[in-house]
């Protein structure tokens, strides 16, 4: 193996020879010649023309035939390069995206367009299925542009799942026509000053995005909060809370006492009307994420309501109480064909059937998920939380993550499915998001992507991210944070 591309993250396989291709003025050959393959070209090329003839040098981009594959190995592709040719092959569109990312950085590198691109054989695949970032629009929000910029850099560097976290203490993001009030109250909170803030997505804004994502081969997981961090939703419909009056959208950042009765049939109608909304406006994620964290117990305790659905169900603590609401609205999403997602305290009172866990207070959650099977994704604050100061989170010490934990069979670490990166907004308006994720960021997908045996060392890494890589970045508009 050898990196001498300096393509981030690291190929599995990468082998140069003499010589370059110069693909400006280029033919070009699709096969098939499908939609898909050609928003991939332009995506991979921007910037450069092709000619229907005229030209030796030829640029083929082709799906190929194979038998089923891994969920790692659709996203695997080569990619063949000599000076008279560059042909770019993958079993899926996802992998041909991934490997059009590789080009991309490839003529990104390269000085102007006529000096083309090194002669080399790349044959790569991920280390791991999911390698994901989360990006939370609920505390500040994020007009689609930029939505759309944020998973253009995922797929630049092979990121292929966005976590959209749509809702959340201090705004409802998603638009609901069933539910209008979500929206206009749920949607905005009154500033200090007295200003108004906030916005939300309309159907057409996530078709935007999943289109945008789709091209790319990255796939959208939305967030619904449940059954805390719900104060957008109590401000809009206070009958779903317990005390069910006095709900504002809150101004201030924290973790509220007020969540979802647990012991109102109102309640998990309004949640399966939702969910059944966000999968018909996300048809294509196999995963619904519900949160599950961070939820006070205080109300239930005192909530006739609560106290009466313990009793008719024979339990003896809210923390089992909490399990029975995850429960019941992750088989409500199983009945529908999609899979939940929940932070690791969907576990506190016992973990649902057939639920995936994300864990985020270290990988102990991902130990107790894969202990009984359930598949896992780490994201520990250690490492993670791209909201996190470089004082706590540097560069380094986000190279140094790895999802799955010490001391499990090789049997469980395979149902780690992965990592994330986690970009909160609590303190982080729009225009200082780029800067907290790059570009950590790029450390996460080189572990997660090439794993250890393929992963540079760490010197070699980090030339690789301060010289050649940003001046990439900068060619898409992105500088690197310094806070």
């Amino acid at each position: 193996m050898s990196n001498s591309l300096d393509v981030i993250p690291t190929p599995q396989m990468a082998t140069v020879s003499g010589g370059k291709c110069a693909v400006h003025s280029a033919r070009l050959t699709l096969d098939p010649p499908s939609k898909e393959l050609k928003s991939i070209a332009r995506w991979a090329f921007a910037g450069y023309r092709f000619l229907e003839s005229g030209n030796k040098t030829e640029v083929v981009i082709r799906l190929i035939s194979t038998a089923a594959v891994t969920a790692v190995a659709r996203e695997k592709y080569t990619l063949t390069v000599t000076p008279g040719s560059l042909v770019l092959q993958s079993p899926t569109v996802e992998g041909l995206a991934r490997g059009a990312a590789t080009v991309r950085q490839l003529l990104d590198a390269a000085p102007n367009k006529e000096d083309g691109i090194p002669c080399c054989i790349v044959s790569d695949m991920p280390r791991f299925e999911h390698r994901g970032l989360l990006l939370d629009c609920s505390r500040h929000f994020m007009e689609v542009e930029f939505v759309e910029k944020f998973i253009e850099m995922m797929a630049y560097m092979k990121f292929n799942r966005l976590h959209w976290h749509l809702v959340d203490d201090h705004g409802w993001r998603l638009e609901v026509p069933s539910l209008p009030k979500l929206t206009e109250v749920g949607a905005y909170r009154t500033l200090p000053s007295g200003e108004k803030y906030g916005g939300f997505y309309t159907p057409k804004d996530v078709q935007r995005v999943l289109y945008m994502a789709k091209k790319l081969g990255i796939t959208v997981i939305p967030e619904i909060e449940l059954p805390g961090h719900c104060m957008a939703a109590l401000a809009a419909y206070p009958n779903l809370g317990c005390v069910g009056n006095g709900y504002v959208v809150p101004n201030e950042w924290g973790i509220f006492e007020d969540v979802y009765c647990a012991g109102k049939e109102e309640v998990f109608e309004f949640i399966e009307m939702v969910l059944a909304y966000v999968i018909e406006v996300f048809p294509d994620s196999p995963y619904i994420h519900i949160g599950g964290d961070e939820v006070p117990k205080i109300r239930w305790q005192k909530c006739p309501n609560c106290q009466e659905r313990m009793e008719k169900l024979g339990i003896s603590n809210e923390e089992q109480l909490q399990s029975y609401f995850v429960t019941r609205v992750a088989t409500y999403l199983h009945k529908l064909g999609r899979i939940p997602i929940g932070w690791d305290e969907i576990a506190d009172g016992g973990l649902p059937a057939h639920t995936t866990v994300q864990s985020w207070r270290g990988l102990d959650g991902t130990t107790n998920a894969i202990r009984q099977n359930h598949t896992a994704i780490s994201s520990p604050t250690s490492h993670c939380y791209l909201d996190y100061s470089l004082s706590k989170i540097s560069l380094r010490k986000a190279w140094e993550f790895w999802p799955v934990p010490e001391g499990v069979s090789t049997d469980q670490a395979e149902l780690v499915l992965g990592g994330e990166g986690c970009m909160w907004t609590e303190r982080a308006p729009h225009e200082t998001v780029m800067g907290k994720v790059w570009p950590r960021a790029l450390a996460l997908v080189e572990r997660l992507w090439s794993g250890p045996a393929v992963a540079s060392e760490w010197d070699n890494f980090e030339r690789r991210v301060m010289g050649v890589h940003k001046e990439r970045m900068k060619k898409h508009g992105v500088e690197y944070g310094t806070e």
